[in-house]
């Protein structure tokens, strides 16, 4: 190898460990978070929607950031409630009979950082999935909640800590 090339690889790894970067795309300046129980206020209640809506919020946290959950004093608070569960049809047939439906859940949130308050921010989060307007709604609803959850949770997650 020459000279010139070992020099080469030599800067190149200098200015490599010098970067800051992220694989996963997300940029934590915190070391603690403390995530608040989301209190359901929807005028339809599902009977345990805030804690499950809570703890993917926590288990989002812990799996994809180097953050740890604290009960009180996180430099990165969560907080929030279920603001709206809505069941609304969306396509009618032509005998005026709905075929789709589609459950909706919103959720405001306030993300506050002690390290940078320019990052903090209070805003409704919102995520829906369709369905056949036949089906039995207590039968599939557990389903339906669950992949709007992961939207909303996803969502939240991306606007805290995605530097895109």
């Amino acid at each position: 190898m020459t000279s010139m090339a070992k020099w080469s690889l030599l800067i190149g790894f200098f200015l490599l460990s010098a970067c800051k970067y992220s694989l996963s795309g997300f940029d934590v300046n915190a070391e603690t978070a403390v995530v608040k129980y989301f209190q359901n206020q929807a005028p339809i209640q599902s009977a345990d929607l805030s804690q499950v809506f809570t703890n993917k919020l926590e288990q989002r946290i812990i799996r994809e950031t180097p953050v740890r959950l604290v009960q009180s004093n996180g430099e990165i608070e969560f907080s929030g409630t279920i603001t709206n569960y809505t069941i609304r049809p969306l396509a009618v047939a032509a005998d005026d009979r709905t075929q789709q439906s589609e459950l909706t859940l919103t959720v405001q949130v306030e993300y506050k950082n002690s390290k940078d308050e320019d990052l903090n921010f209070r805003e409704s989060f919102r995520a829906s999935e369709q369905f056949d307007a036949n089906a039995d709604l207590t039968s599939i609803e557990e389903e339906l909640l669950d992949s709007i959850t992961d939207q909303l949770v996803a969502a939240i997650f991306n606007r805290a800590f995605a530097n895109w």
